[in-house]
């Protein structure tokens, strides 16, 4: 006989999903830690000319080229001095230019509560203790940090 109240342990892991907790101006966001390559100390990326605010430029991480995206930028901050680069998994070889990194916290589905907002970057909000910690959806940052900037090639 099976009772569907009861639990296994095992199942409650499966059901959660860690989420790196960063820091960037007044910000506390997260990012699920699967999407996550890889942590770097800061160097200062190059310059792409014509780039917007959102775009700080490119750096080379474990022989990958990546475009840098300001994080407090994306979330309608401002810019701010920055010590971290969150490296993140997938085809757009983009990373998030942080304050500082914290901890992981495990998160049940339940706890993410989804946005108003459709077009924003944020996936959902987590309610950790005191703190808001804004959930990022990978998917939507290049084309936010990218809003209003039409791509076009140079004619000669």
């Amino acid at each position: 006989m099976t009772d569907a109240s009861k639990t296994n342990p095992g199942d409650l892991r499966q059901s959660t999903r860690g989420v790196r907790v960063m820091f960037a101006d007044s910000y506390c966001l997260g990012i699920f830690a699967d999407e996550i390559e890889s942590i770097a100390d800061w160097r200062i990326p190059a310059p792409l000319p014509n780039s917007p605010a959102g775009v700080l430029g490119v750096v080379c991480l474990r022989g990958r080229m990546l475009t840098v995206l300001g994080a407090s930028t994306l979330v309608g901050g401002k810019p701010t001095e920055n010590r971290k680069i969150v490296a993140l998994r997938g085809d757009e070889q983009i990373a998030l230019a942080v304050e500082q990194v914290d901890e992981i916290i495990d998160v049940a589905p339940d706890d993410l509560q989804t946005p108003n907002a459709r077009d924003s970057v944020i996936l959902g909000v987590i309610a950790d203790g005191g703190r808001s910690i804004r959930v990022l959806d990978p998917k939507q940052l290049f084309a936010m940090a990218m809003r209003g900037r039409e791509r076009r090639r140079r004619h000669f």
